[in-house]
């Protein structure tokens, strides 16, 4: 997940994000055309949003065949059908959930917000608001009717990522994201 920093400069992606990140696009990509259900996009992607930023670049996106324009030489003027973030050491809770409800005012259906510290995902489903459904390792991520049939086990995500139980996570912070999301 990149956000601004207090400077207003993007925030720079770890090595553990891109590669959480380039996880997640290459099973998704692979069931989408498969499937030829859409297509999927990556976070130099811009698509447009509504409220303060609505320029945003989510780490994975897919759009569905139906929504898709005749057009790509340009930036996308609508919202992705489902974005998935992952969260950074630098990220506070509070922009995270910010982020997750720009993007349901918006009308993204489906949002997983991946918090590599933790191994859990946050789902954020447009028909259930800012109540997120929390998810840990040892279960299943699920396309539900946005990317139907497509299903990933979460430890798959974070396969071949070393843990260092030393990092300096604000956990604080994680914890606030989950208190004031419910």
């Amino acid at each position: 997940m990149e956000l601004e920093s207090e400077q207003g400069e993007e925030a720079i992606g770890s090595l553990e994000s891109g590669a959480i990140g380039s996880t997640l696009i290459i099973y998704l990509n692979q069931y989408v055309r498969a499937n030829k259900l859409g297509r999927v996009f990556e976070s130099r992607t811009t698509f447009k949003f509504k409220g303060k930023k609505p320029n945003r670049q989510p780490d994975v996106a897919f759009v569905a065949t139906n929504r898709l324009p005749t057009n790509w030489r340009q930036e996308a003027d609508f919202a992705p059908d489902f974005a998935a973030e992952v969260v950074s050491k630098n990220d506070k809770a509070f922009e995270i959930e910010a982020k997750a409800k720009q993007y349901q005012k918006s009308k993204v259906r489906l949002i997983w917000i991946i918090h590599p510290y933790s191994k859990t995902i946050y789902i954020y489903r447009l028909a259930t608001g800012l109540v997120p459904q929390v998810i840990g390792p040892n279960k299943e991520l699920d396309g539900e009717d946005v990317v139907p049939g497509f299903k990933l086990k979460v430890n798959e995500l974070f396969a071949g990522i070393p843990v260092d139980d030393d990092e300096d996570y604000d956990t604080e912070e994680d914890e606030t994201a989950v208190v004031s999301a419910i």
